[in-house]
């Protein structure tokens, strides 16, 4: 299947390099797409132009004819001003197209800005008259692209334009994705928005915490692990597929626990969705310790940085989300991860991560009783001035959603 896939690549990136020549792009067309649909920096940035330009005609490219009707709804709650108050700007048009369809190209095609978080077509290898603009879902801990020689892409991610949150992760994108530095711009990413900025979520504080139940005075411990091996079908559970759960200490998840009930906070983990757990029918960690499936979240209709906005303290591994949380200085606890079980390399030793003060390895019951500690006493990590949270993501003065649409001349 991947050479096969090469060979489409091989033929049709001529193909559609020559279309690029002969239709001309619509300037007020912008086109986005996102794995999970309509989510991630992709979903952010199209926010922020609905309120900050006019007269845009937004094009979603998505996968799942389920996410339609969603998407239809909050446009028009959007359009209306009632979201929050927080009214968009005027005259803006909406159009939705599957990804695998001729329509869904062809709007790709005519689009003069798209903006994506995992890619869009294979086999579009080229900008001319147009703006590909790659705002990868995150700041790797593990390695992707190019430098991820373990579990290499058949074909790589494509962008004209990329996204890097510092100097450090500057020429880690650009050799990630073949490109050249100079192709790369260092800003905050657009969903980090929605962390820094209060007017930025669709889903206010108390709208996210009265959905998962969380009462007051109750604190909000948010758990994302992230996959181990690909899944995307239940097919996958028969061929030893490996999930987050592999890696937990029974004993060390009961005793997190026990802590939180302790300490009046609720855990409320959600999957990757990529995760295998997503295809167990009723994945248990822990008594009382609910469980978000991917699909359940997404027909929620909340952002998934809408609830890291609304969470007092994160647990995570090797996902990207642990470095965007560093910049708010809430406490971050990394849970469940053995690097000699992981199947891919990491961009820097995990090593760093075990020398900051950014964050804490819950892997005695004294560091979990530190995690709950600093919670409790509202203590920063440390991250706002440790050297390994400058050196990943310093902080900006421009919003990650405006620095993209400038970068696109919008």
């Amino acid at each position: 299947m991947p050479n096969l896939r090469k060979i489409a690549v091989f033929i049709l990136s001529p193909l559609h390099a020559l279309l690029q020549i002969v239709v001309p792009p619509v300037q007020n067309m912008v086109s986005y797409t996102s794995i999970p649909d309509y989510s991630d920096n992709a979903f952010y940035q199209y926010l922020h132009l609905l309120r900050t330009r006019k007269s845009l005609v937004h094009v979603w490219i998505v996968r799942d004819k389920r996410v339609h009707q969603r998407i239809e709804a909050q446009f028009a709650v959007l359009l209306s001003g009632v979201a929050r108050d927080l009214p968009i700007a005027a005259d803006h048009r909406l159009i939705i197209a599957n990804k695998f369809s001729f329509r869904g190209y062809w709007l790709y095609l005519r689009s003069v800005v798209v903006y994506h978080t995992h890619g869009s077509y294979a086999w579009c290898r080229t900008a001319i008259r147009r703006e590909i603009v790659c705002l990868w879902h995150g700041m790797p801990i593990k390695c992707i692209g190019r430098q991820n020689t373990r579990e290499p892409n058949a074909v790589i991610t494509y962008g004209s334009r990329h996204i890097a949150t510092s100097d450090f992760y500057r020429p880690v994108i650009a050799d990630s994705f073949g490109c050249v530095e100079s192709q790369v711009a260092v800003s905050s990413l657009p969903r980090c928005d929605a962390l820094h900025y209060a007017d930025v979520p669709i889903h206010s504080r108390e709208q996210v915490r009265n959905h998962l139940s969380v009462g007051p005075g109750e604190y909000l411990l948010l758990w994302l692990p992230t996959y181990r091996k690909q899944t995307e079908s239940a097919d996958s559970l028969l061929n030893d597929a490996r999930t987050f759960l592999d890696d937990l200490d029974p004993s060390q998840v009961e005793y997190l626990q026990q802590q939180a009930l302790m300490h009046r906070c609720k855990i409320v983990v959600k999957l990757h969705p990529l995760d295998a757990a997503n295809f167990i029918p009723d994945p248990q960690i822990a008594d009382g310790l609910p469980v978000i499936k991917s699909d359940d979240w997404q027909r929620s209709g909340m952002q998934l940085y809408d609830l890291l906005a609304a969470s007092d303290a994160l647990i995570s591994d090797v996902s990207s989300v642990v470095i965007d949380f560093m910049t708010l200085g809430r406490p971050i606890g990394i849970f469940g991860f053995d690097a000699s079980q992981y199947p891919r390399d990491l961009v820097l030793p995990i090593e760093e991560f075990r020398r900051s003060a950014c964050v804490i390895f819950l892997d005695t019951q004294t560091a979990i009783q530190d995690l709950f500690r600093r919670l409790q006493q509202d203590r920063h990590t440390g991250s706002r001035n440790d050297s390994l949270r400058n050196r990943l993501y310093p902080q900006f003065t421009t919003r990650g959603a405006e620095a993209m649409a400038q970068l696109a001349g919008l």
